[in-house]
């Protein structure tokens, strides 16, 4: 008997050692930092490049440098992504961007505001300098699902 429970005991720990190192590494768990998320009073900030695609989930805005997002980008449904701000308005100087390298997927209810420049022709003023121009660049498509 005192082996079956030693047994138990080790099989036990094996188990609650080998499901700490998974979620630890991340298996079956969503990176944190591939989603941006925000509300209207306190929109978060999509910055900085985003490995393996990245989604929106509120608010967001593209107002603290260059954001790029590797593979596609996703607007939640009921979710906002403004992509309109010349400047780096986070961490001044320098400009806001925005570059995806796959698809940009506006899902049901959401809405994409994507750059701006009246200079150039654009009947959109920048956010923050209505003078300047944003760049942005979806590499693949831009698809929008209906309401």
């Amino acid at each position: 008997m005192p082996r079956l429970r030693i047994g138990l005991r080790c099989a036990l720990a094996f188990l609650l050692v080998a499901t700490a190192l998974m979620l630890g590494t991340g298996a079956g768990v969503a990176d944190a930092s591939s989603t941006c998320t925000g509300t209207l009073e306190h929109p978060g900030v999509l910055a900085g490049v985003y490995s393996g695609g990245a989604s929106i989930e509120g608010v967001c805005d593209v107002d603290g440098g260059a954001a790029t997002v590797e593979g596609d980008l996703t607007v939640l449904p009921g979710s906002t992504l403004v992509a309109a701000y010349a400047k780096n308005d986070v961490s001044p100087p320098g400009a806001s961007s925005l570059t995806v390298t796959g698809n940009l997927l506006v899902d049901s209810g959401a809405i994409a505001i994507l750059g701006c420049n009246i200079a150039k022709g654009s009947f959109f003023p920048c956010l923050d300098d209505s003078e300047g121009e944003s760049q942005v660049h979806v590499e693949e498509n831009i698809r929008g699902s209906k309401p």
